[in-house]
């Protein structure tokens, strides 16, 4: 905290870099300057207070949300920081984060090179992240252009109840892990790039796209109907939407 309060002060800033894993207790609430960065190298920072920025492209490693903990970003309509990722046992739609959890999560940064400065590169490493559907969050709301969202093995994309995520601008999701919308499980079944509207409305799910090297997506099967991507469908309860592919790539559909 001192060092960043330490390069707040200073002319031009700077990088501050951890020199070891450490700790953001919930007394110590920290808001970088817009030309202040974090960069926690090899090493993680855990967040259990507020960490706010003027972008994302501030933040710069390992960071790990937990117990209230949360990233913040500037927002210019509001004057004032809002709610990025936040983690927490009882967060709901309320806490008006754009993705929460009620369990830690941990996600990496890495630097971007878009026109949108709002845009960035991001690994979901670990946790569900859900997709807020409170209006106030920015739902429906959209990947900057120019971003990268990366889901790992170990890590969750909830679209929840009446929340909505789309690309923009050549944002791409990447997905390693598993992508949820509202009661539908997608699986990728090979492919990995992701593009679209993410969205479940009251049970109604729209089907995003996804891309395999060498193949064109047919659509999502349900085992007994497939719907093609960019449709929307309904989903009473529970399924999982397996992609089905055809040899040969006919373009891009999206």
């Amino acid at each position: 905290v001192k060092a960043v309060e330490k390069a707040n002060e200073t002319e031009g800033g700077g990088t501050v870099n951890l020199l070891v894993n450490a700790v953001l207790q919930r007394s110590e609430k920290v808001a970088l300057d817009g030309d202040v960065s974090l960069n926690t190298d090899n090493y993680s920072l855990i967040i259990k207070t507020s960490a706010s920025v003027r972008f994302p492209s501030q933040l710069i490693g390992e960071f790990v949300m937990k117990e209230g903990g949360g990233i913040y970003l500037w927002d210019d309509t509001l004057g004032d920081y809002k709610p990025f990722i936040y983690a927490r046992k009882t967060a709901d739609p309320s806490c008006d984060s754009a993705f929460f959890s009620n369990d830690s999560v941990t996600i990496k940064l890495q630097p971007v090179q878009s026109a949108d400065r709002n845009a960035y590169d991001m690994t979901l490493i670990s946790g569900e992240f859900k997709v807020n559907s409170s209006s106030n969050s920015g739902n429906p709301h959209r990947i900057p252009g120019g971003s990268k969202l990366t889901i790992s093995k170990n890590a969750t994309l909830n679209v929840i109840t009446n929340a909505r995520i789309r690309t923009t601008g050549g944002a791409e999701i990447y997905n390693d892990g598993k992508v949820v919308i509202g009661n539908a499980t997608l699986d990728t079944n090979g492919g990995r790039l992701m593009k679209g509207v993410f969205e479940d409305s009251s049970g109604r799910v729209s089907l995003p796209f996804v891309y395999r090297d060498g193949y064109t997506l047919s659509g999502w099967s349900d085992g007994v109907t497939t719907f093609l991507a960019g449709a929307t469908i309904d989903v009473p309860q529970a399924v999982t939407l397996t992609a089905q592919w055809r040899i040969g790539y006919s373009g891009d559909p999206y």
